[in-house]
């Protein structure tokens, strides 16, 4: 549980990163709905990441993702999205868990090649992954993309006080 100084001063940098954005004439919301992430997401060039994508096969938990977008003139022109899990990162990549395979399945899974990244074994606990990132040209050349980053990650540090955040 945080202290109150400690939501005070998350509270504060949310707050900051908001502002920033909006004071650039865009418009922000959240949504906990993974399926409206993968239809916004691909509004856009690439893919949506499986991780965050129903589609894919990604079946998050209740309360285990959320999304932001960006908005100008009520036209979606960035997203990013946030999904919790819990466990050793090293299991979750070799399960290809972030890779949107969280449902049993008959099919051929190839393991993720892990077992010789030593480091990552100390990485377990409740591990958030934030990706998906997508922003059209006008709010790039605005300068949204750090502080749309910043605010994902602190906004999944204060909903779930995960152990460790990580993104690709």
């Amino acid at each position: 549980m945080f202290s109150d100084e400690t939501y005070r001063i998350l509270n504060a940098r949310i707050r900051e990163y908001r502002q920033q954005i909006e004071g650039l004439g865009l418009t922000i919301e959240n949504s906990s709905d993974a399926t409206g992430f993968a239809e916004t997401r691909r509004c856009f060039p690439g893919y949506a990441h499986p991780a965050f994508d129903p589609v894919a096969g990604a079946q998050p938990g209740p309360g285990d993702m959320f999304w932001l977008s960006v908005h100008d003139a009520g036209e979606a022109v960035g997203v990013v999205a946030s999904r919790r899990y819990v466990g050793a990162l090293a299991d979750l990549l070799h399960r290809r868990r972030f890779w949107g395979f969280d449902h049993p399945s008959i099919d051929d899974i190839e393991p993720f090649p892990v077992a010789a990244a030593r480091e990552l074994s100390a990485i377990r606990g409740t591990v958030s992954y934030q990706g998906g990132l997508f922003l059209r040209r006008k709010p790039i050349r605005l300068g949204v993309a750090t502080p749309l980053s910043h605010l994902i990650r602190l906004a999944s540090f204060r909903h779930w006080a995960e152990d460790w955040q990580c993104a690709f």
